[in-house]
Formats: structure tokens, sequence, C-alpha cells
């Protein structure tokens, strides 16, 4: 019998089925040595598209390739990886070039989905080494160590470097410690997909010493968080969008036909990679309706202040002053630091001379010593007061004050404002919205102000009229009256 080509049309495919069985055996074998080279050398078949060119001529320190999803972010991904692992970058690049071998971090969400994604593309399917980006004539299997509790996953690869020198990648998962990120010095970490802000830190801190890059390639799913927060405003951090329109090898009858079904945020997001939060976010408004330029606070104007006591996250505080004429609050101060004492703070915020509205939780004494932390605070000469911690009311109250122009915020305080953009909810299991508790610090010192600040507010103590003392004169000094 004949053998069948699949690979040709019908009028190919019988002129085939004409020849020879020996000369069919003959093309089948040159075909197969031909598809196999062609697996071989994948990197140079791998033609970007305009937004993937942009990324990869970045000459940032970090840069991020933001897109939809089935895109080719992990396509571009891996490519970079290889043109800096091997040392050979094609005859057009524009971007940085390291000019020996480089220790390079690859990062992913779990070890299974990186053993399946990312080590898919950069080294070939699983039993099929060298298929991948980097070619089989690059790597060294020999070296190659599998991680443990993941089966046919690598730990460390070594690839060979053009200069003769060697490279190695190493891969990791977010769901690993952040103690396993320490203590190495690397000169590139790709982050496929958005890291925890602990994991991205201490990678940040790896870079550091050798001058070293990063890269993201991404999907923003989970909506405005305060990576992609960061990301955004960090004017040093190259961004480039890639939306599905723009991928050539997608059809749209496919987009709408993997997008049926979605909500309108998840749709912006997985199309054109762009962040929503949607229903999620709790403070739905323009910064620029709460946002104002610093102005000299009128002497007359009551104070008050707002602090959150941290042990496992930051001390916050605000500081706002109310307008009694027009019921508006301004927040004109902030305050967030971490791993200092309550004696720091209280030296720092001591001199905004107001009373703080304070966690219920900080006057709870502590066992075993008996004393509270609001105590200590307020040994330091801190006017502390227990605050109104009902989070739903509170939030309530500075909604209400936005929508109605009676909050404004100093343009100053950018840690507050930062919260403000994320702060938001999440859906649980069984359907409900939870508010997301984290990188909320100064957001919980606002509602303590807000939620009190017509009852409490008081003139800073350096405007306070000092009472005047009437002294009893006697008429006759003899008689004492």
């Amino acid at each position: 019998p004949h053998l069948k080509f699949r690979l040709f049309d019908t009028r190919t495919q019988a002129q085939v089925q004409s020849l020879s069985m020996t000369s069919q055996t003959e093309l089948l074998r040159a075909l197969v040595a031909l598809k196999q080279k062609e697996a071989d050398n994948y990197a140079s078949k791998f033609k970007p598209y305009p937004e993937q060119r942009e990324f990869l001529d970045s000459t940032r320190n970090v840069s991020a390739l933001i897109g939809g999803n089935r895109v080719g972010k992990s396509e571009v991904g891996s490519f970079s990886t290889y043109c800096h692992a091997t040392g050979d970058y094609p005859a057009d690049w524009n971007g940085i070039r390291y000019m020996g071998p480089v220790s390079i971090w690859v990062i992913g969400v779990t070890s299974q989905r990186v053993r399946d994604t990312i080590q898919v593309k950069l080294l070939g399917r699983l039993g099929k080494l060298g298929t991948g980006m980097i070619p089989r004539t690059k790597i060294i299997p020999d070296t190659i160590i599998k991680k443990t509790g993941t089966p046919m996953a690598i730990d460390i690869i070594e690839i060979k470097h053009i200069s003769g020198g060697i490279s190695t990648i190493q891969f990791f998962s977010y769901e690993m410690d952040r103690e396993k990120f320490q203590g190495s010095s690397v000169d590139l970490i790709w982050f496929d997909e958005e890291p925890p802000e602990e994991i991205y830190n201490e990678c940040k801190m790896r870079v550091l010493d050798c001058q070293g890059n990063i890269m993201f390639t991404f999907t923003p799913l989970s909506g405005m968080t305060p990576f992609y927060d960061n990301i955004m405003q960090d004017e040093k951090i190259l961004k480039v969008f890639l939306s599905m329109d723009n991928a050539k090898h997608l059809k749209k009858e496919d987009i709408e036909r993997l997008l049926e079904g979605m909500s309108d945020s998840e749709k912006k997001a997985r199309r054109h990679g762009v962040a929503t939060i949607g229903s999620g976010k709790i403070f739905n408004f323009a910064e620029e309706e709460y946002t104002i330029e610093p102005f000299e606070i009128p002497a007359h104007w009551r104070r008050l202040g707002g602090l959150d006591v941290g042990l496992t996250h930051p001390t916050g505080a605000v500081m706002a002053a109310y307008d009694d004429d027009s019921k508006t609050v301004y927040i004109t101060n902030e305050y967030r630091v971490q791993n200092k004492t309550a004696i720091d703070h209280s030296a720092h915020l001591k001199h905004w001379g107001v009373k703080f509205m304070t966690d219920p939780s900080a006057f709870s004494r502590q066992i075993g010593s008996g004393v509270s932390t609001a105590s200590i605070y307020e040994d330091e000469g801190l006017d502390l007061k227990r605050a109104n911690n009902d989070v739903d009311a509170g939030i309530s109250e500075m909604r209400r004050l936005i929508g109605s122009g009676r909050l404004y915020i100093f343009s100053t305080c950018q840690m507050l404002l930062k919260e403000l953009r994320t702060y938001r909810t999440k859906e649980t299991s069984d359907g409900k919205s939870k508010i997301v508790k984290t990188n909320d610090d100064l957001v919980d010192t606002c509602r303590y102000t807000c939620i009190d600040i017509d009852a409490n507010a008081e003139l800073p103590k350096r405007f306070r009229k000092k009472p005047s003392i009437k002294v009893f004169k006697p008429a006759d000094k003899k008689v004492a009256y």
C-alpha cells in the first residue's frame, strides 16, 4: 500500500502516490528531516509584530509587554531570553545586548504552568528538548537539574553562549516562598504574568548590584492591582500594549468565539490587555474630582488626624483640615512607614499637633505585658481617641463626601491617592463581594477621620487661644476685699 502524505492537496497527493514505494519512502524521510530541522531552528522563524519589536528593542532596565490572550507574549519573552542566553542576536536587534554569558531567572505562576508553557516555549515539548526557541545545539543536557515535586519540570539548565562561556537559566514560580529568591545576583529576570509584590521587591534586589534587567509579559486579568498601578505610574518602565486585534495570526471570528460569554471588563482585559476593575472598584471617581493642589490652610479651620497602628503592616496616618462653613474635608498630610517603633512614629506625628482617631484594636492590652499599643503612643505625647471602625459606614461617608464635592486630597499625598486607585472588592466563592485588605493603611485612616471629623476636629494647639485668668485684686489691701 502507498504511504499517505497529508501535507499535500489532493492533486499533489495523487502525484506522490504514483511514485514507487522506494521513492515515497525517500520523500517521507526528507520531509521528516526538514521538519526536524525547522523544529531545531524555531527562533529563526520568529517574526515579531511591530509591538513585539518595540518591546525587544527596549533599552530600559525594566520593560513590560501588556497584552491580550494568545497575542504572543510568551513567544516574545522566550525569544528575548534565547537571544540573551546564547548571545545570538538577529542583525536588526536594537535592544540591550549582553556581551558574555548571563544568569537568567524565568518566573511564572505555578511550577506546573511554568513547565507546560514557558519551559515548552524555551526548550521544546516534554521529551523533545531543543524544539523550542533554544535549539538543541545550544543546550547542555548533562547539566539539567530536574525540579522536585513536578514531574518533567526543569529547575536549572545551562546554555552555550557564542563567546564560549555558559549561561544559566533557572525556573521559579510564585508559589515559592520569598526566601527562595534571596542571595543571588542575576543579569535578567523574566516575569510571565503579574508577580506578588513581595517576590517582585526581592527580585529587584537581585538585579541591583549587577545592573541587570527585568521584563514582564502579562495580561492584567486581576484589574487595577497595586502592581499594575506601579507599572503604569513609573515613567522609567517601558510599557508596550498588544491587542488581539493587532495579532495577525488571530482571525476576527476566532477572537469573538474566545471572548463569548465574558463580562465587558474581562473582555477588555483579555482582548486589549487593559486593566479594569468594573464593579469591584470602590472609589469609582475620576481622580481629578477629589485631588487638589496644596494651599495654606486658614488658621481658624479645625483639624483632625487618623492613625492606623501597624504591627505586620505599615503604620499609617493622615491629617485633615475641616472647613466648617462648607462642611468640606481636606486631607493635607500623610504618613506611612514600616519597621519602626511606636516611639519613632510618635516623634514624627506629635508635631502635627492634632488629635488622632485610632483603630480601636490599638487600645487592647497585649497578652504578657498588659500594656496597649495606644498607651505607648499616648506616653509619647499623642492624643488618641477610639475611632469608629465600621468599614461600610466609613467608606459610604467618604464616597458621599467625594460625590458631593466635599472631600479633597492634596496632590502631595501620593501614597493615599495610590491606595484609593487600587482599593477594590473581589468576588468570594459564595458569590459575595469582599474588600481586598491589602495596601489600605491610609484608606483606613481616612475612614476614621472622615466619619468623625465634625464631632472631633479641633484647632491645632498652636492656634488655640490661651484662656485669660482673672487675678483677684482687693479694693482695699488692708481688709482684702
